[in-house]
């Protein structure tokens, strides 16, 4: 996924698994972040990024979650069909400020192997459902991309064994972020990103305070309790690339390294992470910190919209068919009306009321004489007699 904003000429790039939900929440609704959600999930050049020709007619598999090849930044780069619907072009990929938050390998690993399992345990029968007893049995079968034989397995590969440099590379395979921040502090190197893109008003202070989870990340046990000598190794080999490029984050040869050097952010380093990056944007004089009102959980805010839609469209309902009441009521009400004028107005001339006076007088005659003939005499005859 990648959010663009023309205004500030600038580019977010989201690697999986690395607190993309929370930024995309905050860029869309404060900073005016976006993009055309068809060409967001659907590229004409997909099957260029899956190894695997999987014959799945599952619009899902199209999505860029299940690409095996390449990474998210060049697959919304080739895209001729998201370039269009999002007024991209070569210029503005090359020119335009591209930023990305990327996360501690093994922290990020682990992320992706919970989420993924817990996918596959939710979505697969037992029968089409691999048998993952443990992070290492994950690892090895998603080590070779030719395990992936099923969307299923290519989502749970684009989320964990692709490494975030190939993510962020663009079409020329070249690194051109000019800006990446760290989930492990992720609103204040956020906050940071923002105002070197020329952002004045930082309008999420609210969201920083209440210290909202957008996932459950926090809520499992700290990634380090995954590893053995075993999966460590096997995750300095896939995320290889991740160490040599990225500065922030170092490749761990022992387990006892592994918990100098811990990463993961429980509930507590969250918050005096967020006490830090709040302090540190009011104390910037050139920065205007913006304080709504009121700050509604995002879910909270989906069920509202959708409630009030409901009763958007259970009142037009109901209106529409007391409108068609009101207009039947009101047709028939003029038809009496019409018929009423039509009466009043109705004036017959002399012949008329001769006739009339002569047919009534032929309905007397005949029905009440008892001696009348069989064939009585015809209407027209006796209007005929002078």
């Amino acid at each position: 996924m990648v959010l663009i904003n023309h205004e500030l000429k600038a580019i977010y790039v989201h690697v999986p698994k690395t607190g993309g939900l929370y930024v995309k929440y905050i860029l869309k609704k404060y900073y005016g972040f976006d993009q055309t959600v068809n060409a967001a999930l659907f590229s004409e050049k997909h099957q260029q990024f899956v190894h695997n020709n999987i014959n799945d007619t599952d619009p899902k598999y199209l999505s860029v979650t299940n690409i095996t090849i390449g990474g998210v930044l060049r697959y919304f780069m080739s895209s001729t069909i998201f370039n269009n619907d999002n007024n991209m072009d070569e210029t503005k990929w090359k020119t335009y400020k591209k930023f990305a938050i990327i996360r501690c390998p093994y922290d990020r690993i682990v992320s992706a192997y919970c989420q993924c399992t817990d996918n596959l345990n939710r979505k697969l029968t037992t029968d089409l459902k691999p048998e993952f007893n443990n992070l290492k049995d994950f690892l090895i079968r998603y080590k070779q991309r030719e395990m992936c034989i099923s969307p299923h397995d290519n989502y749970s590969y684009m989320h964990s064994i692709i490494p975030q440099y190939d993510h962020l590379i663009d079409i020329n395979n070249e690194m051109n972020i000019d800006y990446i921040g760290k989930f492990d502090n992720l609103n204040e190197d956020l906050c940071d990103i923002l105002i070197k893109l020329g952002v004045k008003d930082i309008l999420h202070s609210n969201e920083i305070t209440i210290n909202y989870k957008k996932n459950k990340s926090t809520a499992r046990r700290n990634y380090i309790n995954y590893y053995d000598e075993t999966t460590l190794e096997l995750v300095n080999q896939i995320c290889e690339t991740d160490f040599a490029n990225f500065n922030q984050y170092t490749i761990q040869q022992s387990i006892d390294e592994l918990k100098e050097n811990d990463c993961y952010v429980d509930d507590t380093k969250l918050r005096l992470n967020n006490k830090k990056a709040l302090k540190k944007i009011h104390n910037n004089p050139a920065i205007n910190v913006v304080t709504p009102k009121e700050v509604i959980d995002p879910t909270v805010e989906r069920r509202n919209i959708r409630n009030a839609l409901a009763a958007e469209k259970t009142a037009a309902e109901k209106k529409a068919v007391e409108q068609k009441i009101a207009e039947e009521l009101l047709a028939e009400q003029e038809e009496n009306e019409r018929l009423i004028a039509e009466e009043k107005a109705y004036k017959p001339s002399a012949e008329q009321l001769l006739a009339e006076k002569l047919i009534a007088e032929h309905e007397r005659l005949i029905c009440g004489d008892p001696t009348r003939p069989d064939d009585p005499i015809p209407i027209d005859v006796f209007l005929a007699k002078p």
